[in-house]
């Protein structure tokens, strides 16, 4: 399997996927148990998508998944804002900095 730990892309993910962790660990019950498992279940889906698309023949169609998935993970932290749950302004920021890197991933794909 190749390697993915030193990837700018992987790190953010996991960043993300941690701070999802923290975030929902702080929400209320009713929150916690509703949109915070969502959140959780989005923000480890990016992070095995890219895992699975580090060793995967056909890339794009996993780096698809992924823009998809930070989608509805970007719908759901808007939701969330909406219900006054609790998000930290650092998970957004993360997810940015997953969608730059999957855009430079994308760029130098279509350059090679």
């Amino acid at each position: 399997m190749a390697r993915y730990e030193h990837l700018p892309i992987y790190k953010s993910a996991m960043d993300l996927a941690l701070e999802m962790e923290k975030t929902v660990r702080n929400m209320s019950r009713y929150d916690k148990y509703g949109i915070g498992t969502e959140l959780r279940k989005r923000s480890l889906a990016i992070l095995s998508f890219v895992v699975r698309a580090n060793s995967s023949d056909n890339k794009r169609e996993v780096l698809e998944e992924i823009r998809i998935t930070i989608e509805e993970l970007k719908q759901l932290l808007l939701i969330t804002n909406k219900i006054k749950a609790r998000i930290p302004v650092y998970s957004w920021k993360l997810q940015k900095s997953i969608q730059l890197e999957l855009f430079k991933t994308e760029e130098r794909k279509r350059n090679e």
